[in-house]
């Protein structure tokens, strides 16, 4: 599991190096890559260039690792809290389906952890959605080996007729359009939001809710359902509104009381693993969790956490690189540490009968 992101990274490396020249000065981007940092060709233009594969693999070294890391801890939570022999996810803004991997490799690593053979016991069923059509993504053939992470995943029925591979892939589709229009999505067990919620403004934010809430019947109260949402932290901590979605989300689902809402899970997760990883950062409506300080003060890097993220050479030496042409355009480096990480796990659990429903 590991070998098949650092080849996909080592790709994005072999990508940026080639727009980069050495001089006396140091590293300097060429007009492509100046571009591609920028996200976009125009200047009038404000929307990153998801199409364009070498803004693609700037996005990939700047942001990927960690991103892989937190989604992966994310889903360790869910498994072990889960227990059940399928778990389904639908990934609202995939854009390049990074947490697919990351749900594969959580249960690679149980696997390791444990005398029980953890994909036998778990299988994993991913419906990825997004407008934009990301140039490199997780789930294609080729060179990004789309065989090789499809072997992580099942086919079932359970969760829609999507399609007939085993792993139910990517779908080009605006997620106000999927909730609206697609009534499968609520037999995933969990609805990530992937680092996507920030982008949208709010009127997009009150449509989102109001079309969940539109097909909340949907959801069965025959088995627990989880909304994650992975948060940017500056524009969690900034934006009052981003505080609160969590709970409009799971009170759209939960309009009849049909649930107990549970924001604790990583709390319980962290005191089985016997581990301080992750804290509560603010409490708002529901806990919000960071990776916790203790961590953060002993571990700078999530190499650190986990040395299966430990960065290929290559892609250390470009990224090194792109590190000082950033900041000579006063841009951010590249994140390697859990500071851009922020998630909350809400579980909605069956409240069992319709008395306790009630009470």
């Amino acid at each position: 599991m590991t070998e098949y992101i650092h080849t996909i990274m080592n790709h994005c490396a072999e990508l940026v190096a080639a727009h980069i020249t050495e001089t006396e000065n140091g590293p300097v981007a060429d007009e492509a890559l100046e571009n591609a940092i920028r996200g976009y060709d125009d200047p009038e233009q404000t929307d990153f260039r998801y199409d364009d594969e070498l803004a693609n693999a700037v996005y990939f070294l700047r942001y990927i690792y960690p991103y892989a890391f937190e989604y992966s801890v994310i889903y360790d939570i869910l498994f072990r809290d889960y227990g059940f022999n399928s778990f389904g996810t639908v990934s609202l803004g995939c854009g390049s389906c990074v947490d697919a991997w990351s749900m594969a490799y959580a249960r690679y690593k149980m696997d390791m952890q444990t005398n029980l053979s953890i994909p036998d016991l778990l299988h994993l069923i991913y419906l990825g959605t997004d407008r934009s059509n990301w140039s490199i993504r997780f789930t294609e053939n080729g060179r990004n080996g789309q065989t090789r992470l499809q072997q992580e995943f099942s086919y079932s029925l359970d969760y829609g007729p999507y399609d007939q591979a085993s792993f139910h892939g990517r779908y080009q589709k605006d997620i106000i359009d999927f909730i609206q229009n697609d009534t499968h999505y609520p037999n995933f067990n969990a609805i990530v939001f992937p680092k996507i919620l920030n982008e949208l403004p709010e009127n997009t934010l009150s449509l989102l809710v109001s079309s969940i809430r539109e097909r909340a019947d949907l959801f069965k109260a025959d088995r627990p359902h989880y909304i994650v949402i992975s948060h940017a932290p500056k524009d969690y901590k900034n934006n009052p509104r981003m505080k609160h979605i969590a709970s409009d989300i799971a009170n759209a689902i939960n309009y009849d009381g049909r649930f107990r809402i549970t924001d604790n899970l990583p709390e319980l997760w962290r005191g089985r693993a016997g581990r301080s990883l992750v804290d509560i950062s603010q409490q708002e409506d529901l806990n919000c969790y960071e990776f916790s300080r203790n961590a953060r003060n002993y571990f700078d890097s999530v190499e650190c956490l986990n040395p299966d993220f430990l960065t290929p050479p290559r892609v250390r030496e470009v990224r090194s690189r792109l590190n000082i042409i950033l900041k000579n355009n006063g841009e951010h480096r590249c994140l390697t540490s859990t500071s851009a990480s922020l998630f909350q796990i809400i579980k909605l659990e069956p409240c069992g009968n319709e008395t306790e429903a009630a009470a």
